[in-house]
């Protein structure tokens, strides 16, 4: 699977360069370079697009719930964090640096900004809190 939005554009050869990374059989998550102007996006830290291997959701799912890829409660921003860092903390995240699926997101200059992104500063505030609340979920906790 692939979670996608509209405002991509994939660049040649991104599937071959994602899919081999799945050669190993502990990726469940694989990254791909939205060409983000951001440090972690760059260094492999995170991708708002990823391609999953089926079995990593039947298995494993979000932090709290079997068979879902994505917690239903964001409203839009943040559910990429969760997924990644939740692959993350099971050993299953790639990063697949020469897979561009370029984001065309108006904030970087690559396309007009439009109803739902005229409304982010709210749901990024609403996504931030989730993502805080929930982070203890996937976050070790500092032994005493």
């Amino acid at each position: 699977m692939f979670t996608a939005a509209d405002d991509l554009h994939f660049h040649p050869g991104w599937w071959p360069a994602a899919r081999a990374l799945f050669d190993d059989p502990a990726v469940g998550l694989v990254g791909t370079q939205d060409l983000a102007p951001t440090e972690r996006a760059r260094a492999g830290e995170h991708s708002t697009h990823f391609a999953v291997r089926r079995t990593y959701v039947e298995r494993f799912g979000t932090i709290d719930e079997r068979g879902k890829l994505f917690h239903e409660g964001y409203p839009h921003e943040y559910v990429d964090d969760e997924a990644v860092a939740t692959a993350k903390l099971r050993g299953a995240w790639a990063f697949a640096g020469n897979s561009v699926v370029e984001h065309l997101h108006p904030s970087w200059g690559k396309a007009p900004r439009d109803k739902l992104y005229n409304a982010q500063g709210r749901r990024m505030a609403q996504g931030r809190a989730l993502f805080q609340r929930r982070r203890k979920l996937w976050t070790p906790t500092p032994s005493r």
